[in-house]
Order: C-alpha cells, then sequence, then structure tokens
C-alpha cells in the first residue's frame, strides 16, 4: 500500500479484496467504454502520474493487482484514439513477458522506452546516461534472476563508464544506451566463457574489434550475454551458468545461439544488443523472444579476431526490440 502510495495511486481494501484505483484512470475508461467488456478481457494503461506502472482495468470493477494473468486482450488502439485527460495515456509496452510484469511499484519506466527514445533524450542532455545506466542495473537485479539472460554483470565498470560518458561533449549516436555482448565475444577485463568450463575464469586482456567500434559510438557495456557452449546449439544452456528462460512463459526456451541477447531485451533488460550467426542464432531466437535479429550480408560486421577467417557463413549483428 505505501509503495503505491508513493507512486501516486491510491489503495483501499473493498470487500477484503485490496483492489488497487486510481480513481482519473477508472473514471475516464468507465466513460470511453459502451457496456461491460467481455468475460476475462481486460484494457492495460498507465497513468502518467505513475510512470511504468501497469495497471488492469476490468472495467466497472475497479483495478485490479493481477499482474499475470494470461487472458488478457488489450484494447490499446481503441482506447488510445479516444482517452483525451493529459493524465491518462495508453502504455506503448502494454504487452510485457508476464514473468516481467510486477511488482508493479518497482516497474522502471526507463527501460519501457525503445533505444531511439532513448538515444534522442541522452544526446539533448535530457538524461543522463547515468540515469539510463542505474535505471537497467536496478531491472536486471530484480527480473534477471527468474530469467538467466544476463550471464556476467559488472555495475561499476558500467557506472563509472556512463559518467565519463556524461562528461563528453562529442555524443556519439549510441552515447550512454547500455549493452551486454554476446559471451562468446573477447571483452576487455570482463569474463568471458564461450559457455565452456573450459573457459570458465577466462577474462580476455583486448576486446572484439566491433566491441571497440560499439564503444567508440557511446555505448555501455555492463556484461554478458548467455549463450550455450561455443554458440553450438538452438537452445541457450550451459554448464557455467545454466538455462536462459523465454521471458514471455518461462517454461519454454528462448532459443540459441543468442538466447541470452533475445531474452534480455524482450525481458526490458537492454534497449540493444549483438548476436552471432550461422545457421540461424541471430534469427531462432529473436522469433522465439519476439525481438528482431539481423543477420547481416557476411564481412559486412568485422569478426576480428576470429580463428576462421575463412569461414564467410558466421556473422555477427544487431539485435533490438
Amino acid at each position: 500500500a505505501d509503495a503505491w502510495r508513493r507512486a501516486g495511486l491510491e489503495y483501499y481494501d473493498e470487500a477484503r479484496q485490496g483492489r488497487l484505483v486510481n480513481k482519473a484512470v477508472a473514471h475516464a475508461l468507465r466513460a470511453l467504454t459502451a457496456g461491460p467488456a467481455p468475460a476475462g478481457e481486460m484494457p492495460v494503461v498507465m497513468a502518467a502520474g505513475s510512470s511504468g506502472i501497469l495497471l488492469h482495468e476490468a472495467i466497472g470493477h475497479g483495478m485490479e493487482a493481477d499482474f499475470n494473468r494470461k487472458n488478457i486482450s488489450i484494447y490499446a488502439d481503441k482506447l488510445g484514439k479516444r482517452i483525451a485527460p493529459p493524465e491518462v495515456t495508453i502504455c506503448d509496452d502494454a504487452t510485457l513477458p508476464f514473468a516481467c510484469r510486477g511488482p508493479p511499484a518497482v516497474t522502471d519506466e526507463l527501460c519501457l522506452r525503445s533505444a531511439c527514445e532513448l538515444s534522442a533524450e541522452l544526446r539533448a542532455g535530457a538524461l543522463s546516461a547515468r540515469e539510463v545506466v542505474e535505471a537497467y542495473l536496478r531491472r536486471i537485479e530484480r527480473v534477471d534472476p527468474e530469467i538467466g539472460a544476463i550471464c556476467t554483470l559488472v555495475p561499476e565498470k558500467a557506472i563509472e563508464r556512463a559518467d565519463v560518458l556524461d562528461r563528453e561533449q562529442d555524443r556519439g549516436p549510441l552515447h550512454g544506451l547500455p549493452i551486454a555482448i554476446k559471451d562468446l565475444v573477447p571483452t576487455r577485463g570482463i569474463r568471458t566463457t564461450l559457455g565452456s568450463p573450459v573457459f570458465a575464469d577466462h577474462v580476455p586482456e583486448e576486446n572484439a574489434l566491433f566491441v571497440d567500434r560499439l564503444e567508440a559510438a557511446g555505448a555501455v557495456v555492463i556484461g554478458k550475454t548467455n549463450t550455450p557452449e561455443f554458440g553450438a546449439g538452438s537452445q541457450t544452456f550451459n554448464q557455467v551458468f545454466g538455462a536462459t528462460r523465454n521471458p514471455w512463459d518461462t517454461s519454454r526456451t528462448c532459443g540459441g545461439s543468442s538466447g541470452g541477447a533475445a531474452s534480455a531485451l524482450a525481458a526490458n533488460l537492454l534497449p540493444i544488443a549483438d548476436g552471432s550467426d550461422y545457421g540461424g542464432s541471430l534469427r531462432n531466437p529473436a522469433s522465439f523472444c519476439g525481438v528482431v535479429g539481423f543477420r547481416p550480408t557476411p564481412g559486412r560486421v568485422t569478426r576480428t579476431p576470429t580463428r576462421d577467417l575463412w569461414d564467410d557463413m558466421a556473422v555477427t549483428g544487431p539485435m533490438a526490440r
């Protein structure tokens, strides 16, 4: 109750059912909805005064704190055209994975924004890199234990890097955006295991070239994303970190081999990610998790350093949501 009051919502107990209600939103929705919603269907809305908090409105029955229902029908298109009051907006990310919905008072609105939205505000100075990095670190701490997408996290290193970026005047296209690198890729000073017990304690002394280029564009490396051992497989699990789960349904696979990246994007643990692809390792997990994995033309993105210079089937590519 205290958390909801701090978030600008009113808490009350109705017939001992513990309903959570924002009166302005409830009034607007009832006024704009002709008749009751079909049985079992509830639109999802977000109150601007309580950024990032998802509210399920059972029309005529108040706002219930039920954040794990799987039979929700989204009315966003219908209501988004008709709700005028400035205190009420439709949540663009109403289809958050069920594993990431709550508790509502700690949902971080910054992590629901797209990379393009964050980039524009970071480059304009409306947000600091430290604010964005800390928001994602908080979300990872809360959500990732259930998912296992981020296998190595370097929060102190990330915050130090964000502070350096905040002092810079020349801001690149990825300025301040957090990214976690696939655990097959060398990252200077950050544990890189390739998903194998053989390399469980391996800490590279140099970055892969594309990591240097990401950092030159302003990205903040906050850790590594999970992968099957040596990237071999269309599921993401290994003996070092275990399995990465699909945030839409944690009983199901996230695919692979860039499953850690895809799962992290779907759970809003990262705004952007990298992956690699030989026979589908960018595209497979992206399709399983409802994000985008793009396989570029071989050679378009550098793979240096690699021992397989003769093999032009493997590529590195971007992932995003």
